[in-house]
């Protein structure tokens, strides 16, 4: 656009501003778009092999084991927590969400199916157990 705009960067008499005009027309000039294409993937680098002649160990076949994430809560379910489930842990220890009606005196009125409802696990969220939900929860 420098080589391109040799006279004045003012505005002409009908106000239009010279840069601008040239901005739009190179907004699709080929020597400009050549550099917004995606690049392409090259060829991963050889790593300098070892000079010593002792063998490496080599892994065990297959793709590497990936550690697992742990999900977060996010700052919103934390403000929507009820106030009686604050302070516990919100996840079991598959990482799987805790079904907080659940775990309320009401209870959760939805649909279950291999002990959970589309809120999350049918689980004590104090002591993580199946088997009942935080009001009848006898573990100290």
């Amino acid at each position: 656009m420098a080589q391109e705009l040799q006279d004045s960067v003012q505005p002409d008499s009908r106000g239009v501003l010279p840069m601008e005009a040239k901005m739009k027309e190179l907004r699709t000039d080929p020597r400009v778009t050549m550099f917004l294409l995606p690049m392409a993937k090259g060829s991963p680098k050889e790593q300098d092999k070892p000079a010593s002649s002792i063998p490496t160990p080599k892994a065990t076949p297959g793709p590497p084991a990936r550690p697992t994430k742990r999900a977060k809560t996010s700052a919103k379910a934390k403000a929507m927590c009820p106030s009686k489930l604050k302070g516990f842990v919100q996840r079991d220890a598959n990482g799987q969400a805790i079904c907080w009606a659940f775990n309320q005196k009401n209870g959760c009125k939805l649909e279950v199916s291999n002990g959970r409802c589309k809120k999350g696990m049918y689980c004590c969220i104090k002591c993580h157990k199946s088997n009942h939900n935080l009001v009848t929860c006898r573990s100290n």
